[in-house]
């Protein structure tokens, strides 16, 4: 179970992630949240957010492109 009160099923670390800059995320059991830790501090606090704002935060990293039902967001 993840400190914000939702279990998890895996936490997953990106394979881009050095020994030193790490950070997992897993799906909530609810299957509408993604959870975000730093894996050097897994009992630390956690981010959680929709599936929707995290696909938008991906998008938003990998290029700045805005997913078609996020055009009206703020960039």
């Amino acid at each position: 179970m993840s400190d914000t009160g939702w279990p998890v099923q895996t936490w997953r670390k990106s394979s881009r992630s050095s020994h030193l800059d790490c950070v997992e995320v897993a799906r909530a059991a609810d299957r509408r949240h993604i959870l975000v830790r730093d894996s050097k501090c897994p009992d630390g606090p956690q981010l959680s957010m929709t599936c929707d704002d995290w696909r938008y935060f991906v998008c938003a990293l990998i290029g700045g492109l805005d997913p078609p039902a996020y055009a009206d967001r703020p960039t």
